[in-house]
């Protein structure tokens, strides 16, 4: 039950990593040419 618990968890913080790191990455340069600059 536990090892079957742990897999969402797993991929829960995994998406959490992805979250935080990706837009501190050149993926937010690549993002911000492809996309209009939001105002605000």
């Amino acid at each position: 039950m536990e090892r079957y618990f742990s897999f969402p968890l797993l991929l829960l913080m995994a998406l959490v990593v992805i979250v935080t790191v990706i837009p501190s990455a050149n993926a937010r340069d690549r993002f911000e040419r492809s996309w209009p600059r939001i105002p605000g």
